[in-house]
């Protein structure tokens, strides 16, 4: 298997950027400043917004699912440089793009930081980057924010200031989330090590999954009223932790479902799982993130000139146009990019 993908990873991650893709979508056509100002429900509109508040957690979810790839897959260790200089090269470009810098902050930076930190951490036992980054990501460091009293432009990054109320960014604060990605990374070590072990469950194991799915299900729903604007990262940034792990226990439980010999194969032999996981924004999958919020600009740039951005149509046309871009634009740029002619 591990030279093999994992289905199950390919087809959470994709739901999960669709999300995401819904969420960026509606964010640029009606920006903080006119969020007093949005259509009407529709039927354009209302399906595509419940699917994303549904799954407005994707963004920790598709942090899990790429730093437990890291751990998994040993022979990413020679692509850490490439992929820093890569957001890098993102991060240079979205600071270029505003006016604001340095007091917002977001996921390119808290990017460069987490992979980082994560290319250091890479020889230390899976075990104990799974506890490390587990106890940190549990812990509300929002709370020690009023009496530390920080700088806005050091508060921001590491609890995001969410004391102002004229700020649409500092998302993805250090204090917890930093400890997310080391978890997961951690995790993927340990999934590499005990791979033959994963592919059955034992009755002790499913207990367990059964008694923390169980305790979970009190919690679940309570992103779906993650407000849009300037206020979405003091909100789903600072949910308490067993809502946040009530919400991602789900994903652990169907990322270690899919390594069980049963599930696998049953995924790796159904035609459309293998369309899905074959895809562009599959493959590339980092290459399709970087590359989505660019033409959500741009969709909404054209779409203000033209006097459309409240016009329920023209939100779903931005998310379909966006997947299509995604896909397709994925492969030109890889060949360019990475050298890549597959």
């Amino acid at each position: 298997m591990k030279s093999a993908r994992l289905p199950v990873i390919d087809l959470i991650r994709l739901f999960s950027f669709l999300a995401i893709i819904i969420f960026h979508t509606s964010f640029t056509l009606w920006p903080a400043a006119q969020f007093d100002r949005v259509p009407e429900p529709s039927l354009w509109i209302t399906p595509l917004e419940t699917y994303a508040r549904a799954l407005s957690f994707s963004g920790f979810t598709v942090i899990f699912l790429s730093f437990f790839l890291f751990g998994f897959k040993a022979e990413l260790k020679q692509n850490w440089f490439r992929l820093w200089l890569l957001m890098l090269a993102f991060f240079a470009l979205w600071r270029l793009g505003g006016d604001d810098f340095p007091y917002i902050w977001d996921i390119y930076p808290y990017l460069l930081v987490v992979v980082a930190l994560s290319a250091l951490l890479r020889n230390w036992p899976g075990w104990l980057l799974a506890i490390l980054g587990g106890i940190l990501t549990s812990i509300p460091f929002w709370h020690f924010e009023p009496r530390l009293q920080l700088v806005d432009w050091l508060s921001g990054p590491i609890f995001g200031n969410c004391h102002l109320n004229d700020l649409d960014g500092d998302e993805w604060p250090l204090l917890p989330w930093i400890g997310y990605p080391i978890f997961a990374f951690g995790m993927g070590r340990l999934a590499r090590k005990y791979e033959n072990k994963l592919k059955s469950m034992s009755f002790g194991e499913i207990v367990f999954w059964s008694a923390a799915l169980g305790i979970s299900l009190n919690q679940i729903g309570e992103y779906y009223a993650t407000p849009l604007g300037y206020r979405f990262g003091c909100f789903i940034f600072r949910r308490p932790p067993l809502t946040f792990w009530s919400h991602q226990i789900w994903i652990i439980f169907l990322v270690r479902l899919g390594y069980t010999r049963v599930v696998n194969t049953w995924l790796t032999r159904n035609r459309l799982v293998t369309w899905i996981t074959q895809r562009p924004v599959n493959r590339k999958f980092y290459l399709a993130y970087f590359l989505h919020y660019p033409f959500c600009l741009v969709w909404a740039a054209g779409a203000s000139h033209l006097n459309l951005n409240l016009q329920p149509w023209v939100f779903a046309a931005g998310v379909f146009a966006c997947v299509i871009w995604v896909e397709y634009s994925t492969v030109v740029l890889s060949r360019i990019l990475l050298n890549n002619k597959k």
